[in-house]
C-alpha cells in the first residue's frame, strides 16, 4: 500500500540505507536514476545497488554533498541544483533517518529557464533605462548605448539606425565587426531588407533571407552577405524617417523570439 502511495506521487522519490545502499524507488525517480546511471534498471532491481557506485558522476557535486550534511547532521536539507550529465535543473528535499535517507526531487528545468528568462529581461530593461534616461550623454551615444543592448540581446554584428531620402538609404548611426560601413554611407533603398519595413510601416523580421525569394535577390544578400534580419520603423510626425535594425552574416537557427522583437520596436519608439 505505501509502494502504491509513492509510486502515485508526482515527485520522483528514492531512499537509501545509511550505506548509501537504494532500498526503494517509485516510478518517477526509476527512470531518472536509470538515465543517470546510464543503462535500463527496472525498480525492482534498483533496491541494493550503491547509488554512488551507480552514478559516479554524481560524487563531488552538490546532491553528494548536501545528502552527506542531511545524514551527517539528521536534518533536513532543501535545494535547487543542475545535473549537468542529464542537462536538468532539480529541486531537492531530503530527510534523514537513523536507518538512511529519503528523497524527494523533481525536474523544473523548464521553471528555471523562464526564471532566468525573466531575469535577463529585466536586465537587459534597467541598461535601456540607464542609456535613455542619462541626460549627459548625446543622442547619438545614446543610440550607440541602444545598438550594443541590441547586438548583444540578438546576436547580431550590426546594427544601424538609417535615414530615407527619397529612394536612396543613408547610413546615420552604425555598428559594425569591422568597419565595413560608417555613418554617411549611402546605399540604393532598393538594395536593403528595409525598404519593405519601410513601405509596410510594420517591424520585419527575417530569420534566413535566404528563404525569401524577393530579399534573396536584393544586392543586402547577394553582395553584402545579411543573411538575418530584424528591423522596425522609425516614424517622425507620423512619416517614416528611417529605419532602426540589427542584422548579422549569419542566417539564424531558432526565431526570433517575442521579446526580441518588442524590444526593437521599444528601442525604435524612443528613436
Amino acid at each position: 500500500e505505501r509502494r502504491a502511495v509513492l509510486d502515485r506521487m508526482t515527485d520522483a522519490f528514492f531512499a537509501v540505507d545509511t550505506e548509501w545502499r537504494l532500498t526503494y524507488v517509485n516510478d518517477r525517480a526509476t527512470d531518472i536514476l536509470s538515465a543517470a546511471m546510464g543503462r535500463d534498471v527496472p525498480a525492482a532491481a534498483m533496491e541494493g545497488l550503491d547509488l554512488w557506485a551507480e552514478i559516479p558522476g554524481a560524487v563531488g557535486t552538490t546532491f553528494y554533498e548536501k545528502y552527506h550534511e542531511a545524514m551527517r547532521t539528521q536534518a533536513a536539507v532543501t535545494f535547487r541544483e543542475y545535473y549537468e550529465p542529464l542537462e536538468i535543473w532539480f529541486d531537492v528535499r531530503a530527510y534523514p533517518s537513523g536507518t538512511g535517507l529519503s528523497v524527494f526531487f523533481r525536474d523544473v528545468t523548464e521553471r528555471q529557464r523562464q526564471a532566468e528568462e525573466i531575469e535577463s529581461r529585466e536586465r537587459v530593461l534597467r541598461e535601456l533605462y540607464d542609456v535613455i534616461s542619462d541626460v549627459d550623454r548625446s543622442f547619438e551615444e545614446q543610440v550607440g548605448g541602444l545598438m550594443e543592448i541590441g547586438r548583444d540581446v540578438l546576436g547580431t554584428g550590426y546594427a544601424t539606425l538609417s535615414r530615407i531620402d527619397g529612394r536612396t538609404y543613408v547610413f546615420e548611426h552604425v555598428r559594425s565587426p569591422g568597419g565595413e560601413i560608417a555613418a554617411g554611407d549611402t546605399v540604393p533603398l532598393s538594395a536593403t531588407n528595409c525598404e519593405r519595413a519601410v513601405a509596410t510601416e510594420r517591424t520585419l523580421v527575417i530569420e534566413d533571407v535566404a528563404g525569401d525569394a524577393d530579399l534573396a535577390e536584393r544586392a543586402g544578400h547577394t553582395e553584402w552577405s545579411i543573411s538575418c534580419y530584424l528591423g522596425a520603423p522609425v516614424l517622425v510626425d507620423g512619416d517614416v524617417y528611417g529605419t532602426f535594425c540589427f542584422y548579422d552574416e549569419e542566417p539564424r537557427t531558432e526565431p526570433f523570439s517575442d521579446w526580441e522583437v518588442t524590444l526593437v520596436d521599444l528601442m525604435a519608439q524612443w528613436v
